[in-house]
């Protein structure tokens, strides 16, 4: 797991992103769809939350979360209001 955060300057937000490796990074073919199901699984909410309070929890933050999945991995990105970056890197700790 590899998580980057970064604030823009002037704008009061910062960027997250990351990534999982997964599927063919680990030089087995037939496991190539594990990362679509990672992705689809990551937005259904985690042990803890619900993805109704995933979503509520992102909203009153104005934050967004979002999980792509690729051939080696499954990446996210999101942008987030500087102040609130504590409270989102503990929800993204929670999905992930």
């Amino acid at each position: 797991l590899t998580v980057l955060a970064m604030s823009t300057p002037g704008t009061g937000t910062a960027s997250v992103s990351g990534y999982l490796r997964a599927g063919e990074y680990f030089g087995e073919y037939q496991k190539a769809l594990v990362p679509e199901l990672t992705a689809y699984l990551l937005t259904k909410g985690s042990t803890n939350k619900g993805k109704v309070e995933i979503a509520e929890a992102l909203s009153e933050m104005g934050a967004s979360m979002s999980f792509r999945a690729g051939t080696f991995a499954v990446t996210f990105g999101s942008k987030v209001v500087s102040r609130d970056l504590p409270s989102y890197l503990n929800l993204l700790g929670d999905v992930l």
